[in-house]
């Protein structure tokens, strides 16, 4: 008997100390820009308009960036929960690292450099999730930058990003997640 109470306490004292492994410190904060961003339409616009009108054509191609920017942050207003896209990377980078098993990390810096979305090459009116970081992982430094470093990109058409703030909330969640897996992915090697 005394065998048998010494396993349970041995395994006991095993899966307290799995428990109680200290979590990685993590900041996650935005650039000077801290509003969802839009490129795509204004950018060849105010390229065009550049050979006609100087730089007054670009700044009008910005404009229209801006405004279409405006439009989705306010789609996306309506959604609940509200898009804080520090704390949903946060949590997605919290939940990724227990699900994977990462160890002996003791701090992660995250700046959160751009985030909302960009035209899709090819496709009519099509866009994807935009969302750059830059990480400082125990000194190590890691940037990832959404589509560009993706082959699978999800997307959807401009009109309903601007109008369903499901849609809008979907790609960036989703971004944000294979942001995160990727971030992970390249922590355990």
């Amino acid at each position: 008997m005394p065998i048998k109470n010494s396993l349970i306490l041995l395994l006991l004292l095993f899966l307290v100390a799995c428990a109680t492994q200290p979590a990685p410190k993590i900041l996650v904060t935005l650039s000077e820009n801290q509003t969802l961003d839009f490129t795509g339409k204004g950018a060849a616009a105010g390229i065009m308009l550049d050979s006609v009108m100087g730089g007054a054509g670009i700044a009008i191609g910005i404009a229209i960036d801006k405004g279409i920017a405006k439009d989705i942050a306010n789609n996306l207003s309506h959604h609940k929960p509200l898009l804080n896209i520090p704390n949903n990377f946060d949590q997605h980078l919290k939940a990724a690292i227990i699900k994977n098993r990462v160890k002996a990390i003791q701090n992660i810096q995250a700046k959160i450099e751009y985030f909302g979305f960009r035209t899709f090459p090819g496709g009519d009116d099509a866009v994807s999730a935009w969302l750059e970081v830059s990480l400082l992982i125990d000194g190590r430094k890691i940037e990832v930058r959404y589509p560009q470093d993706f082959a699978d990109v999800e997307f959807a058409n401009l009109s309903s990003v601007k109008s369903n703030p499901d849609v809008a909330y979907e790609l960036l969640d989703d971004a944000t997640e294979r942001v995160v897996t990727h971030i992970v992915e390249s922590i355990k090697k």
